[in-house]
């Protein structure tokens, strides 16, 4: 699926949230994909240009997928951002 607009989507969907959600509410996402740093950089990226923001990934990060998006999610809720 590479080169399918899957980044490109997860931006302009950041960016409709943003002009829905209540003023105090943060915009954020995780990574999935531990290995392609190029699509890290580009989320970190799109996340600043939609004003949201991108939980870091952890270098110790072994296991992406479900277990590194699950504790994106905990993180997530300990402070609020929608989810």
């Amino acid at each position: 699926m590479q080169g399918a607009g899957k980044t490109t989507s997860v931006a302009k969907l950041a960016k409709h949230l943003r002009g829905a959600a209540e003023e105090d509410k943060v915009i954020g996402g995780s990574v999935a994909d531990v290995v392609s740093v190029r699509g890290i950089k580009q989320l970190e990226t799109l996340a600043k240009e939609v004003d949201g923001h991108l939980l870091p990934v952890r270098p110790q990060a072994k296991k992406a997928g479900k277990p590194l998006l699950k504790a994106a999610m905990r993180e997530a809720r300990s402070v609020s951002w929608m989810c």
